[in-house]
């Protein structure tokens, strides 16, 4: 006979993968977006709201309807994914937005999102 426990595993995450669609008409200048202007992926540092090689030199709003075809990955201190969430809404206890439906990053000119929580909560991902 077998028998399955689900015992709780801890992990040390330190980055967030996010990859969601984009309207160009809406966001037409999105440092990072993919050539066709339609994707945006980043990976954001989790303790500072720190957008990695963040390219520009001036603020930049996104403000986008999601809806359930973002993916959000959190990632180990090398970039693996230890969990993730993708044909979800979007994890709202982790990143701004109004509802499940949008995402509302204010980012600076550092890359530092300015309106990322101060304590990330990851509880979304547990519903996986």
């Amino acid at each position: 006979m077998k028998f399955t426990i689900n015992t709780p595993v801890t992990y040390d995450v330190y980055y967030l993968r996010l990859a969601i669609p984009i309207d160009p008409l809406e966001n037409p200048d999105v440092p990072l977006a993919s050539n066709d202007g339609t994707w945006w992926e980043v990976e954001i540092e989790l303790a500072t709201g720190r957008i990695l090689q963040w390219p520009y030199d001036r603020p930049v709003d996104i403000y986008q309807k999601v809806r359930d075809e973002g993916i959000y990955q959190l990632l180990d201190i090398n970039s693996r994914s230890v969990r993730a969430i993708s044909g979800c809404y979007v994890p709202n206890k982790l990143l701004p937005g109004s509802d499940e439906d949008y995402l509302n990053l204010r980012i600076n000119s550092n890359g530092v999102i300015a309106n990322w929580p101060n304590r990330p909560n990851l509880s979304d991902f547990n519903q996986t």
